[in-house]
């Protein structure tokens, strides 16, 4: 499973129903960056429930300026798709509102576009407009599902149908629209107890809708008011214009002219949760909900959509062979140029030709003269230049032996810079404890520390060359870095892969510039300690003991006519047993291990202990296990002095 966050823009957010959808199931995977809505009473709805302010018209928002992104959201206005609006489609200004979704696709390539339409919207215009929207997505290179979905069949009780176009950019993703749910729910359920007189309809306004469904009926149509109760299983679809008389849903009430949905009740028909703000008025809120999506819905597909993602196929791991040869011969210039060691001169030399030049054949020419003037014949450095030239044959190969060529004459400038972690952590060395938990990992991780650094600082080089940003180095270098920037981001196009092949050659520059032990290991440490305390060097040895030759004391020495058999190692692991052995047959005096003591315990101490064999530890392992400091015989190394030794 995928631990990144989806990035997720919300455009014609409206109220935010489709992001409350998805936000419900995508939860902390998912990362909105960016809403738009028009207008300013969705607008103040928006920010009550999710803390932003969506940005304003898109058509006036340039998709550069909207950040990267992997799924779109877009409920792109429907009036010009739905019966009840005037059926314009495309011929209405709003319903080209479709392609500035496709723009900003175009532009960013997410991996989802979701798009939710009313269910006219498949059939307007004999079928023309869906497909014009399902081609113009295919050319964007997406995968296009496209279905009608009821809401009556997934726990609302209202009678919506609205049309769901969800199209990948992965093609292997094989989407599954979501089966309905069992789910048995009545208009009652989403019905308030306790509703304001203010909601029931005047006897005028009710004389008025029967007097006009009379009229329909008589024309042979079924338009006019709809009745509901509280054991309706659902209703017919709330629209914006609900606002205007409730018609399309009314509430019956006994002893009373019926009533229109409270704004409460129209969230709930769409599925929205109770503790949705509602911090506009009643003729607001009903068009908002009226405009909105039935959350259960997005949910639904939501669900489908992340199983997709987070299921997603491994892509099949192929690298065309242009990109193959192209980089392979990018990194052939740089090994080459290594290996050529051209002076600084040189390299400036042939880089100024290149510039002063404008045709692939005469800066060729050019470069070749001035190799036959100033480098010797016959010579390895003559016979290795020879072997890039030949290999420079077209504009292509020009551009990308001068990309190598700045790239070799900066090595060395990164090259310092990703030793100098390394050095700043060594200097620390002379103020510590040689035998501390600290030196050691200093010393430990010291051949890693620059390979691991040159690698960063490659990385973060090259992703700023191709951000196009120049200020890396100082202000004298610019034009060359503002050159290189351009020839990176250019030859990215063409399949070159520059970091990565760059850090081939680097990694190698690097191995051959470092000393590839690991500092000075743990028992030339304890040597150093030693000689530092008083005991001179030619008087210490490494002998195995003599009543037991099976072990071996990495320090013997004698002192004060007692002799001495120090065991090290940097952690103990079961070795510790072989020297208890040892102690009981053993002539030595003194029996010694001394150890960072990061795999110790208090029962392993006590065994040592008890066969009279005295213990050093690192310092900080020493302060951090009290029982250390409760058993006689145990030390920190701190303490490994002349005349704790000749205390013992």
């Amino acid at each position: 499973m995928s631990s990144k966050k989806y990035k997720i823009i919300d455009l014609f957010a409206g109220i935010g129903g489709i992001r409350l959808g998805f936000q419900n199931i995508f939860k902390e995977k998912a990362e909105f960056v960016f809403s738009s809505e028009i207008d300013k009473y969705a607008k103040i709805t928006y920010e009550a429930n999710f803390g932003e302010i969506p940005s304003g018209d898109i058509t006036q928002i340039d998709e550069k300026d909207i950040p990267p992104h992997d799924i779109i959201l877009a409920g792109f206005p429907c009036q010009a798709f739905s019966i009840a609006g005037k059926r314009r489609g495309f011929e209405d200004t709003r319903g080209t509102l479709f392609f500035d979704v496709a723009r900003i696709a175009k532009y960013h390539k997410p991996k989802v576009i979701f798009l939710e339409n009313v269910k006219g919207f498949k059939n307007h215009d004999k079928g023309n407009t869906f497909k014009v929207v399902k081609k113009t997505l295919e050319d964007l290179g997406y995968r296009v599902f496209a279905e009608v979905i009821n809401a009556k069949y997934f726990g609302v009780p209202q009678n919506r149908e609205r049309i769901y176009i969800i199209a990948f950019l992965d093609h292997s993703i094989d989407f599954k629209f979501p089966t309905p749910p069992n789910i048995s729910i009545k208009v009652g359920d989403i019905l308030e107890e306790k509703v304001a007189d203010k909601y029931t309809i005047s006897d005028r306004l009710w004389a008025g809708h029967k007097r006009r469904k009379e009229e329909h009926k008589r024309k042979g149509n079924g338009f006019g008011y709809s009745l509901f109760n509280k054991n309706s299983e659902y209703t017919s679809t709330i629209s914006a214009r609900y606002y205007k008389d409730g018609s399309e849903i009314l509430i019956a009430q006994d002893g009373k002219n019926p009533r229109k949905l409270t704004p409460r009740e129209a969230g709930r028909l769409q599925g929205f949760p109770d503790s949705f703000k509602i911090p506009v008025s009643d003729t607001q809120a009903y068009r908002q909900f009226g405009n909105s999506v039935v959350i259960n819905v997005i949910e639904a597909l939501a669900k489908e959509i992340y199983k997709g993602l987070e299921d997603m196929k491994a892509e099949k791991i192929e690298i065309s062979q242009e990109k193959f040869d192209i980089n392979l011969k990018f990194y052939f210039f740089l090994k080459y140029l290594v290996k050529v060691k051209l002076t600084d001169n040189q390299s400036h030399n042939i880089l100024n030709i290149s510039i002063l030049n404008r045709n692939f054949l005469t800066i060729k020419d050019k470069i070749i003269k001035y190799i036959e003037k100033n480098i010797k014949k016959g010579s390895k450095k003559y016979k290795l230049i020879y072997e890039i030239i030949d290999e420079i044959n077209s504009e292509v190969d020009l551009k990308l032996f001068i990309f190598s060529l700045k790239l070799y004459m900066i090595k060395d400038l990164l090259l310092a810079e990703a030793k100098l972690k390394n050095m700043l952590d060594t200097s620390k060395l002379k103020n510590l404890d040689p035998l501390s938990l600290e030196y050691d990992k200093i010393t430990l991780f010291s051949p890693y520390s620059t390979r691991v650094n040159g690698a960063l600082l490659s990385l973060i080089f090259f992703e700023k060359l191709e951000n196009g940003e120049t200020n890396l180095i100082s202000k004298y270098a610019e034009d060359f870095i503002i050159e290189l920037s351009k020839l990176a981001i250019e030859l990215k196009k063409k399949g070159v892969e520059p970091n990565q092949i760059f850090m081939l050659m680097f990694s190698e520059s690097i191995n051959q510039s470092i000393i590839s032990d690991s500092g000075s290991n743990y028992e030339d440490r304890i040597l150093e300690v030693l000689v530092s305390i008083g005991i001179d060097e030619n008087r210490i040895k490494k002998v195995h003991d003599k009543d037991d030759s099976s072990t071996e004391f990495n320090f013997f020495f004698e002192l004060d006519n007692r002799t001495y058999g120090i065991g090290a190692k940097r952690t103990l692991r079961e070795r510790y047993k072989q020297f208890i052995k040892t102690a009981q047959m053993s002539q030595i005096d003194v029996m010694i291990e001394i150890t960072l003591g990061i795999d110790l315990t208090e029962e392993k101490v006590k065994a040592i202990r008890n066969h009279n064999i005295y213990l050093f530890v690192a310092d900080e392992v020493y302060q951090a296990n009290n029982y250390l400091k409760n058993i006689d015989g145990v030390f920190s190394s701190k303490d490994l002095t002349l005349k704790t030794l000749k205390s013992l």
